[in-house]
């Protein structure tokens, strides 16, 4: 790198020691742009007081000679607290150096996820003399959040191509109702055709339901345009599980209802990562993916008594593949850089899930999965990211 110095008040580089500098010099061309480099043994830095200051010339001509777009290296991130001249100890680690042409970047968030309730379906019925009124329906059993991790880590070439790996989990989706007793004494609740039960009339019951889901994924990115858009496209995994359980009493009979289903989804995602705003310590992205899935669907029932008839039972049944899913991805972040290698990170991110199996759904026939239900989950998160 040719620099030309300069001191406040008078100037220690003449022409004549310009013109040298210039004629030793060798030219080489890369990608359509002239650069100039330093014969080997030849030191072109003029001699400058301690006060002087340097201006930058050309870029040596080895730097860019991998790809023909954007920059060769890591981008260069200031930070709220930038480096200083003499840095310590601390500012050395936390201001790493990317010129190395490639960095690595690892980010871990803590994630708190809502799902939005169930299709509609009824569970439980009011009867009083000859007057049947609806006394429970799945779309009603809102849940409570689930919270979970997400790990990322993402290798980024030099020349802005990435392997990007993630990781998401969130478990622990909670839903719970009660029915108590009617108030009056004729009034008797009864199954909404639970495991094709209709007439065993209950007084109270415990109703839950609990869900929860994870997601791996496997990426190349490719900027593409000016380089504020990224090309992604990769394979992902995408399991969600659900359990349904009623259990109704009257005086001392027992009837115990369980459903659960466990999708596990796998296939391709294609999508677009855009760089929306950046600064020197702030940077905002946003994303939409999308894709298609083969859905291994698996259902578990089983119904007990403590009265012989109807009898209790347990039956699984499994359909390989359950149907062609759908999964699709939005999101937004912002990562507030506190130094060159460390930011911190929070965000939007939702889920859309098409053509899975649902418990609720499967109440009326054991013996088939039906895929035919969806759901939306979306959450916050907030995180940490560092690069070396």
């Amino acid at each position: 790198m040719l620099r030309v110095n300069r001191s406040t008040g008078h100037t220690r580089a003449t022409l004549k020691h310009v013109s040298l500098v210039l004629f030793a010099l060798c030219c080489s061309e890369s990608n359509g742009q002239v650069f100039l480099s330093e014969p080997a043994g030849f030191s072109a830095e003029a001699t400058a007081s301690k006060s002087e200051e340097s201006w930058v010339i050309t870029e040596d001509a080895s730097v860019c000679l991998e790809c023909s777009e954007g920059p060769c290296q890591c981008p260069s991130r200031r930070g709220i607290f930038p480096d200083t001249a003499s840095p310590g100890l601390i500012q050395r680690f936390l201001h790493r150096d990317h010129n190395n042409g490639s960095c690595w970047t690892f980010s871990t968030d803590a994630v708190l996820f809502w799902r939005n309730a169930p299709p509609p379906r009824e569970l439980a019925a009011l009867t009083a003399a000859t007057e049947v009124t609806p006394a429970l329906n799945a779309d009603q059993l809102e849940s409570s959040p689930a919270a979970g991790p997400r790990f990322r880590i993402m290798h980024t070439d030099s020349c802005g191509n990435a392997a990007e790996f993630v990781y998401l989990r969130a478990f622990n989706f909670r839903s719970q109702r009660m029915l108590d007793e009617p108030a009056v004494l004729t009034s008797r609740y009864q199954p909404a055709d639970l495991f094709g039960n209709t007439t065993q009339d209950f007084l109270s019951a415990s109703v839950n339901l609990g869900s929860s889901f994870q997601t791996f994924e496997a990426n190349s990115r490719t900027p593409i345009g000016a380089g504020s858009l990224t090309f992604v496209s990769g394979f992902r995994w995408f399991e969600f599980q659900e359990a349904f359980t009623m259990d109704t009493s009257v005086q001392t009979l027992q009837y115990n209802y369980r459903s659960s289903v466990v999708n596990s989804l796998y296939g391709g995602q294609l999508g677009i990562d855009a760089l929306v705003l950046t600064t020197p310590w702030l940077r905002i992205n946003s994303w939409l993916k999308g894709g298609a899935y083969y859905n291994n669907a698996v259902q578990h029932a089983s119904y007990e008594s403590n009265v012989p008839i109807p009898a209790s039972f347990q039956a699984s049944v499994s359909k390989i593949p359950a149907a062609g899913s759908f999964v699709g991805e939005v999101g937004i972040n912002s990562t507030i850089d506190i130094t060159s290698s460390i930011g911190i990170r929070f965000g939007y991110t939702g889920f859309w899930l098409e053509t899975i199996a649902l418990a609720t759904q499967q109440l009326s026939d054991q013996r088939n999965v039906k895929p035919n239900a969806g759901t939306v989950l979306q959450g916050v998160h907030v995180g940490v990211e560092g690069s070396w």
